[in-house]
């Protein structure tokens, strides 16, 4: 026998359902206040921290219909804000001209940030520096794809007419910019050619135990952790990694949660899978 909730039931359903969406529209639109408002105040650490415009907007098509008013004190210099009381309200049709100011206003400081760092970088790199110590391989990857983020960037604000890269009252001219972007790739080979030269002051430990590749690679990188076997006990003894089978990498996180990576060996090449874990114990009971 089918069962129906008795009227009052429902009713009581209903209002508490009323209420959670009021609570998630007056919410959204708080967040969307504020986020206007850093786009007001170009705090761009806030932005990129907090803002998440695009999925604010998305949230908004769900609780809102698109003529439904959004209302903020900071919405005032808003291109599409119409005076409302004591406020300033626009429609949720107009959040994406708020998005796109967001995002490039980020692109923008970005940038500008980038193109300051290289100039610290042109400085540094102009006195032939030895290689620097602390590199690991790799290590100027990450500046190599900022190099080539930020060439495109200036492209585009050139193709756009922009003469220099301003922002909050310093100016970079474009004719600087392009150089600038070549900087950071500079600075990525450096880094790249730092991390070689200190890979070889440890590899030959290892390769006189018959490591080479991948593996060795992967030794070198980890030189100042440990890597781990059974029940997570550490392999100091390069010999022992050198005949593991397989090892783990033991990483604790920002939020105090424990990631285990398990690398498996077959000769000089590995697979690695991983987990995370939320507390240490279950982190030892990954290592068998």
């Amino acid at each position: 026998m089918k069962r129906t909730l008795p009227a009052l039931a429902i009713l009581i359903l209903s209002l508490a359902s009323a209420d959670v969406a009021l609570a998630d529209r007056v919410e959204l639109e708080d967040h969307l206040g504020q986020a206007m408002g850093q786009l007001n105040r170009q705090d761009v650490g806030a932005l990129r921290e907090y803002a998440n415009c695009r999925q604010s907007l998305a949230a908004a098509k769900k609780l809102f219909r698109r003529g439904d008013k959004l209302r903020a004190q900071a919405f005032e210099h808003h291109p599409q804000a119409v005076k409302d009381g004591d406020t300033y309200a626009i429609t949720v049709a107009d959040l994406p001209w708020m998005c796109d100011e967001i995002d490039r206003m980020v692109a923008h400081a970005t940038l500008f940030e980038s193109l300051t760092m290289a100039q610290s970088y042109q400085r540094t790199l102009a006195t032939k520096p030895a290689p620097d110590e602390r590199a690991h391989l790799s290590e100027g990857d990450e500046s190599l794809a900022q190099a080539t983020r930020c060439a495109a960037a200036v492209a585009a604000e050139a193709a756009h007419g922009a003469t220099a890269i301003e922002w909050k009252g310093a100016s970079i001219p474009i004719a600087d910019a392009t150089g600038l972007c070549e900087a950071i790739r500079a600075w990525g080979d450096y880094q790249n050619a730092s991390g070689e030269a200190n890979f070889e002051k440890v590899a030959p430990t290892y390769r006189a135990l018959g490591i080479d590749g991948d593996r060795l690679r992967l030794f070198v990188a980890n030189e100042t952790v440990y890597f781990r076997g059974k029940r997570c006990e550490k392999l100091e003894d390069p010999k022992a990694l050198a005949k593991a089978r397989y090892a783990y990498l033991w990483l604790v996180n920002a939020d105090d949660t424990h990631t285990i990576r398990k690398y498996t060996f077959t000769g000089n090449r590995y697979k690695m899978v991983e987990k995370t874990f939320t507390f240490e114990r279950q982190a030892y009971a990954f290592c068998k």
